[in-house]
């Protein structure tokens, strides 16, 4: 049974199964033996917010045989899986949603359900979250669950000794069940619970889809093209709202006190360094360890490193610099509140009523509970806290953790299932923290920033970075792995992502060089997000100020990040009106490309600009990197620096210097950026505010095909004609300019507004 619905064409068949088709090609073929189901329990031992998952008393495997039961309606066809001797594992039904859209949701009276989709050798699939060392995952085995993602990666999900320091490869901060193939479609899970893929690995035709509880809802949404298909699934599930504007500045890390950090802003300015936040996460304290400087877990500004905070928050105001705090929902046995917290009953509690405490980073003398988040009194009492520190001057935090909440022994204040409950927390963390925001009449003005989320996340986590990266070059767990993790966030629908500039974990690796600073810069500059970090090693990591090379190196970065302001902000808005990324993975912007898929360190920055950052360590003594780029079909044009325009799809060789970074303009790409760098996109008088961005603009075109960008204003500019005679010119207000066999129109330009036109 069956037929075409809106374009797809669906048909349950007995003995063949469930089969969806585009025009008569295979999005995805579901035989009835690759339904299966099984019982299992499972233990999950936690240290330090790593998790060690085994399941026990497991049951085998029982696959069906036939589908059985067909029943058709206007928009569903439902259906059971029975067993050659017509027992019924599971029920479920198809359901038709929209053009484009269909479900699969089935029931077992067992707890783990799996399902097998039919692959082959030109598939490729990317997303899955915040892994670091893949993006297209094809032949990987990944589990989807909540966790440290720890420091340095294993090569499998095998356990090492050290699995609570050493992470398995797929383990996480921000796994979403979600991903994008290179068929055209867009899949997603929607669960809360355990679930593990393995992407045509351990059987190449076949990609295993299993969750750990007795349902399974499996969302299907046909593009046709990969970004379209990403689109329709942004469009259901919901984006995050648009940051406000000072969020496109570069953001500046300063502690050790409110003399310290005032110096640091002073320094900024007198230097036209561009910033628009400092984040201070000592502001409630720090101390030296043995292993570097560590952030007291108090909740209340620490008066002795900080007097005047208040003072020191109007004074940075004043500069034009928003002041970021931190939080995190694991309460420290030492911290201010902690007493209050745990009498008030407010903590996770073990099955006997007392408060679970875990060990925590800084050692067992400093043992941690960790907020109840189900408990809406405990909900409201940290947001007291948050109040408060808004009322103080702060624009926002570093949104912490969430990743830490136990499952085995524990008791949660609504009696929800831990092992259910886990994977939901950091989304509760994030409307707790949207809930303050809203509460102060803040939506939208402040910066809030996570490193953890689920399924959720491309919703509910504003803003996010990549976690706490080693101070390294090392490719299981430095600089090379933000690229992959931006990339798969970015597929699954997040899109306001940066980093740690440069890095902040140090153990098994050096503290963080002038070489690894200078790399990290531009990547962190070619980002949604820019924002430094000091790293647990303060005084042995590079830093922007550690000499004038450095300080004009940020500088240079800095002032080019804050002039993108116009291209950053139009593809933010189309982020959270269209569901289009900011970062783009090589592979759904070229799908027929089969070298373009597994590229993990290079991306799209919009569709315009192909990045190609050098990720690696030098051996040469000017600290010069040998690197491939590949460019895929079409036109590409050295962006900011001279040199011939070059067709794909072809690989070339690059001696990249210390500072610079490989950046191609594609055809039909436009670029506005402002004329002069704004020293901060907040609003202050007498400075280059965000109310400098509305003067001239430099607009760089890809020629050789059509292209057209809108900024945020409505400004717009349209490239018409495949001629590639490069011109530079100038244009006052709107109009044309006239190339050879191109036109380039602006329109909703101001009348006195000067663009320079660079076409290339």
């Amino acid at each position: 049974m069956g037929g075409d619905f809106g374009g797809n064409g669906v048909w349950i068949d007995e003995t063949q199964g469930i089969l969806i088709e585009r025009d008569g090609v295979e999005l995805a073929l579901i035989p009835p033996e690759r339904f299966q189901v099984r019982s299992a329990s499972a233990t999950y031992e936690t240290r330090f917010g790593s998790f060690k998952i085994e399941e026990t008393e497991e049951s085998e495997w029982v696959s069906g045989s036939k589908m059985i039961d067909l029943v058709a309606f206007d928009d569903r066809f439902q259906f059971a899986i029975a067993t050659a001797d017509d027992d019924v594992i599971l029920r479920g039904e198809v359901i038709l949603h929209d053009t484009g859209h269909i479900s699969l949701e089935v029931a077992a009276e067992e707890n783990r359900i799996k399902l097998g989709l039919a692959c082959d050798e030109s598939d490729h699939f990317v997303g899955l979250g915040s892994h670091a060392m893949d993006v297209d995952h094809k032949g990987r085995d990944v589990f989807l669950f909540v966790s440290e993602p720890g420091v340095g990666k294993s090569e499998d999900n095998n356990y090492t000794g050290d699995w609570f320091i050493t992470g398995q490869r797929s383990a996480a901060s921000i796994p979403v069940p979600a991903w994008v193939t290179s068929r055209g479609t867009a899949w997603r899970i929607e669960t809360d619970v355990y679930a593990r893929l393995d992407v045509c690995a351990a059987d190449s035709e076949v990609l295993d889809i299993e969750v750990w509880e007795d349902v399974m809802e499996l969302h299907l949404f046909d593009g046709p093209t990969p970004l379209e298909a990403r689109a329709r699934m942004s469009d259901w599930v919901g984006r995050p709202p648009l940051p406000p504007p000072w969020a496109f500045a570069p953001w500046n890390d300063a502690i050790f006190g409110t003399e310290s950090v005032l110096a640091f802003a002073e320094f900024l300015r007198e230097n036209e360094i561009p910033s628009s936040a400092i984040w201070s996460e000592d502001w409630r304290g720090g101390e030296w360890k043995s292993y570097g400087y560590r952030i007291d877990q108090n909740w209340m500004v620490d008066e002795e490193l900080y007097p005047d905070f208040e003072d020191m928050t109007q004074a940075l105001e004043e500069m034009g610099i928003a002041f970021q705090a931190y939080f995190n929902p694991n309460i420290n046995s030492h911290a201010d509140i902690f007493e209050e917290a745990r009498d008030a009953g407010y903590l996770i509690a073990n099955e006997d009523g007392t408060p679970h405490m875990m060990q925590g980073a800084e050692g067992a003398l400093n043992e941690l509970g960790l907020l109840d988040l189900t408990n809406p009194d405990a909900r409201d009492f940290a947001k007291t806290y948050l109040h408060r520190v808004i009322e103080q001057g702060a624009d926002g935090w570093m949104a912490d953790y969430a990743e830490w909440t136990p499952i085995d022994g524990v008791v949660l204040y609504d009696d929800s299932d831990p092992a259910k409950a886990h994977n939901l927390f950091p989304q509760l963390w994030h409307e707790l923290n949207d809930e303050v925001a809203e509460e102060a009449g803040l939506t939208g003005q402040m910066g809030i920033y996570y490193r953890s989320g689920h399924r959720s996340a491309p919703r509910t986590a504003n803003i996010v970075w990549a976690g706490d990266q080693r101070t390294s070059f090392d490719a299981d767990d430095g600089l090379p792995t933000v690229i992959p993790i931006g990339l798969g966030l970015a597929a699954v629908g997040v899109p306001f992502y940066g980093h740690d500039i440069a890095g902040y974990q140090f153990i098994g690796n050096a503290p963080g060089t002038k070489e690894l600073f200078f790399r990290w810069t531009m990547l962190g500059a070619l980002s949604p997000i820019m924002r430094t970090h000091h790293g647990i090693k303060v005084d042995d990591n590079w830093d922007l100020d550690d000499d004038e090379e450095s300080t004009a190196h940020w500088k240079r970065y800095a002032e080019l990040h804050v002039q993108l302001y116009p291209y950053l902000r139009g593809l933010a808005l189309r982020a959270v009106d269209d569901g289009d990324p900011l970062w783009i993975p090589m592979g759904l912007v070229h799908p027929d490309d089969e070298q373009a898929w597994p590229i993990t360190d290079q991306y799209y920055f919009g569709e315009a600009l192909l990045v190609a950052p050098v990720v690696t360590q030098s051996s040469a003594e000017d600290f010069s990197t040998e690197r491939t780029v590949y460019l895929p079909e079409g036109r590409f044009v050295p962006w900011l620096t001279e040199g011939d325009a070059i067709t794909g799809p072809t690989e070339i060789s690059l001696t990249v210097p210390i500072d610079e970074v490989p950046v191609y303009l594609r055809a039909g790409g436009i670029v506005p950026m402002t004329s002069e760098p704004a020293l901060t996109l907040r609003e202050v008088e007498g400075m280059r505010d965000l109310s400098s961005t509305e003067g001239d603009r430099i607009v760089y075109v890809g020629l050789g095909e059509d292209g057209s960008f809108t900024e945020d204003s409505g400004a717009s500019y349209r490239l018409t004609g495949d001629g590639t005679a490069a011109l530079t010119t100038e244009i006052t207000g709107n109009g044309t300019v006239e190339g050879d066999d191109w036109t380039l129109t602006l329109s909703g330009h101001p009348d006195d507004r000067v663009t320079t036109v660079i076409a290339k």
